[in-house]
């Protein structure tokens, strides 16, 4: 049965939450879940959101829970402020609703991160113990999809060095943002450009690049565009 990839109409109505499982003597290792909210749209029948999930889950390659992890693949984009999945729709990507700065900087050093996709409806704003109360009831009852995934670099890109084992990760700062446009570090602020094709993207512009965004600026978000939306079939 081949399930079709939901859009972003879809995802306007799931929960999302990310945190880092540091509690292991392992290194640590993020969490992304992936939920849907009780049913609000009208029309939206519980049989259709497990189909679109499932859709998710076939789309990125997830096993089930109870079977061993496996690699889908790097499929998190991280640019400036935007931190997005890769989910496998042709065009659209899961934009992460604002990770927090641990998370994001074990993901660009390369840390893996285990993406779960549950079936059973997720209340948005869900606490520790209920996620977690959550995770165990679906995995429990097959109701849960995982798979371990990276950062998928821009071509070109130098990776980072992840953190040592045992790094103290709660000294991590976020990196000074620069104007992509010029170089400045004053008056910076995420900008969406709009591309020809394909979904556009944010980059730290000050106000003059935004206004009027430099040529290779231009060119960079078509490359991102492409990176972002190809290469389906990478691990």
């Amino acid at each position: 049965m081949i399930r079709p990839v939901p859009g972003p109409a879809f995802l306007g109505g799931c929960a999302v939450s990310t945190w880092l499982d540091t509690a292991s003597p392992a290194d640590p290792v993020g969490a992304l879940l992936i939920g849907h909210v009780p049913l609000r749209r009208r029309g939206e029948s519980p049989a259709a959101v497990e189909t679109a999930l499932l859709g998710m889950a076939d789309a990125m390659a997830l096993r089930p829970a109870a079977e061993p992890l496996t690699g889908i693949g790097a499929r998190l984009l991280v640019h400036g402020a935007v931190t997005a999945l890769d989910y496998g729709h042709p065009v659209h990507a899961l934009r992460l609703p604002s990770p927090g700065p641990i998370w994001r900087d074990h993901v660009v050093r390369g840390g893996p991160v285990c993406v779960t996709v549950g079936l059973d409806p997720l209340p948005p704003g869900a606490g520790p113990d209920a996620v977690d109360a959550y995770l165990h009831r679906t995995v429990a009852t097959g109701r849960a999809y995982r798979g371990t995934t990276a950062l998928r670099l821009h071509p070109g890109a130098a990776p980072l060095s992840p953190p040592a084992r045992g790094a103290d990760l709660d000294d991590v700062s976020p990196a000074p943002v620069s104007c992509e446009g010029c170089g400045t570090g004053h008056g910076v602020a995420e900008t969406y450009l709009h591309a020809n094709s394909g979904p556009g993207w944010e980059f730290p512009l000050c106000g003059p690049c935004a206004a009027s965004p430099p040529a290779d600026v231009l060119r960079g978000l078509q490359e991102h565009v492409e990176w972002g939306t190809g290469a389906r079939g990478e691990t």
